[in-house]
């Protein structure tokens, strides 16, 4: 088991190394609250490799490492928070800390993942129909070309401005992908989301049209029955 964790620990060294990728996804809810996910795909170059992974992460020693692992990405993201308080002007939290391993099998090679989540609240702003996302990157932010970006903005909503612009999306799925010398400035990403516009145009006017069909229908009813009683009247009067 000791080689499990000096391996494990070197590839805990890995993840500050090119040769792992990291994707952040910041999930957006429509109350300004966010789950972020951020995630490191370590490369396992061989079959001894996985086989070690999958035994670290299953066996009883990881619960140590775990909460070390945990305890110190708590600090990190609670001075996060605090500069991003100080940045913003606004009361934030972070809450709902999880950390997971996971292995990923592909045609190019396995992965050892390491995923860590949060959940923060108040991290946009909203005013009235808008969500406005930035201010809480202080200092901007720096995307390695092994790193990627993933923003996924609420069901119903559409940007309405953003800087800098990304490089696909995916749906609701944002993504800036990183690049050798790639950086966002203070505040940035920025983006304004607003509510889509919905052509009802057509819907306000159908049932519109559906009262006046039926008040014609009444109108048109009485006018033919008041037309044979009246006939009746003359035909048999008393």
């Amino acid at each position: 088991m000791k080689r499990v964790g000096l391996f494990f620990l070197h590839l805990i060294l890995l993840i500050h190394t090119v040769t792992a990728q990291s994707v952040i996804t910041i999930d957006v809810h429509e109350n300004g609250n966010a789950l972020w996910t951020m995630e490191e795909y370590l490369p396992l170059a061989n079959q001894d490799e996985i086989n070690e992974w999958e035994e670290y992460i299953q066996s009883g020693e990881s619960t140590e490492q775990y909460q070390y692992d945990i305890e110190e990405f708590r600090g990190r993201i609670e001075w996060f928070i605090i500069l991003a308080e100080l940045s913003s002007n606004r009361s934030m939290n972070a809450e709902n800390y999880n950390l997971s391993y996971d292995t990923l099998n592909t045609l190019s090679g396995a992965f050892g993942i390491v995923r860590f989540s949060f959940e923060w609240t108040n991290f946009s702003h909203t005013d009235s129909n808008k969500i406005l996302i930035g201010d809480v990157f202080s200092e901007g932010m720096i995307l390695s070309s092994d790193n990627v970006l993933i923003i996924e903005i609420p069901e119903n909503h559409e940007v309405a401005s953003v800087s800098p612009n990304y490089d696909r999306h995916d749906g609701n799925r944002l993504m800036w992908e990183g690049t050798i010398a790639r950086s966002f400035n203070k505040g940035e990403p920025a983006l304004v989301l607003s509510r889509e516009k919905t052509d009802t145009g057509i819907w306000v006017l159908v049932p519109a049209l559906v009262i006046l069909a039926a008040a014609a229908s009444v109108i048109l009813f009485k006018h033919k029955k008041s037309s044979i009683s009246g006939t009746k009247n003359n035909a048999y009067p008393i």
